[in-house]
């Protein structure tokens, strides 16, 4: 099997540009929910339910999202090659990864549908964070207020809300757009094992340095068609492994050499 140092070291370096590039998107995010939660709050006769409204604009998200993926995916299909080129086969770079990805190209529209519902669900559950939390620490006054006294408790209610989003942890955020650059790294993977000529498709689970049972007993198995391979294998990971999207296993071939 192919040292695995190469994929490890790319993708730790697309997730850490990602997740620096994801911080701009979150400060946005953030920056919505907080004047809609104060208009929420400050508005008289506001009731809990109100707070269903706030959203956030996932335009954003799906642009950062979609250039990181994008720009993985091309890196894995270079990878791939060289991965091929060590064990004496030569297959060529495929044509959509020397584009921007703005093309009709299969790869680039998979990436960029899977980005927008990525971006969707990153955003909803930024969103969920921040209505449960103004619901949790505002109970609307049934009463008629003084307009400063409510905007005073909307302006408060806002910065906790916003406070509280800016304090979520991290591990949430790495899992899923980690997740998200694995699903880029089997596009580019795969698109150059179908290129290439005749091989052999095994499970790898060597990059995960705890692996789950599941992942354990799958590795080495050997698929009868890359078909088969990619049904176990269907976005990135093992589609069994308990760690979900942090499972870091793939498929693997070995190429009949020419000759």
């Amino acid at each position: 099997m192919t040292e695995p140092d190469p994929y490890d070291a790319a993708l730790q370096e697309a997730l850490d540009a990602l997740i620096a590039d994801w911080a701009g998107v979150n400060g946005g995010w953030r920056a919505e929910i907080r004047a809609q939660v104060d208009a929420v709050v400050g508005t008289q006769g506001a009731t809990a339910e109100d707070l269903a409204a706030v959203d956030t604009d996932e335009a954003a998200g799906v642009a950062v999202l979609f250039a990181a993926v994008f720009g993985y995916a091309v890196v894995a299909a270079g990878l791939a090659v060289a991965e091929a080129a060590a064990q004496g086969v030569t297959i060529g770079l495929p044509d959509w990864a020397s584009s921007d990805g703005s093309g009709n190209q299969e790869e680039s529209l998979t990436l960029r549908s899977a980005a927008a519902l990525w971006s969707g669900l990153l955003a909803g559950s930024y969103r969920d964070a921040a209505v449960w939390e103004a619901a949790r620490i505002w109970q609307p006054d049934p009463g008629p207020l003084a307009e400063a006294e409510r905007r005073d408790i909307a302006a408060d209610v806002a910065e906790r809300v916003a406070g509280h989003l800016a304090g979520l942890g991290d591990a949430f955020l790495t899992d899923k757009l980690g997740g998200a650059l694995m699903t880029a790294e089997r596009t580019g993977r795969l698109s150059v094992y179908e290129a290439g000529p005749t091989a052999r498709f095994f499970a790898s689970e060597v990059r995960d340095k705890n692996s789950c049972e599941p992942c354990r007993d799958v590795d080495g198995t050997e698929y009868g068609s890359l078909a088969e391979a990619k049904v176990a294998y269907p976005t990135g990971g093992y589609e069994a492994c308990l760690g979900r999207l942090r499972c870091r296993g793939n498929i693997r071939a070995v190429w009949e050499a020419p000759g």
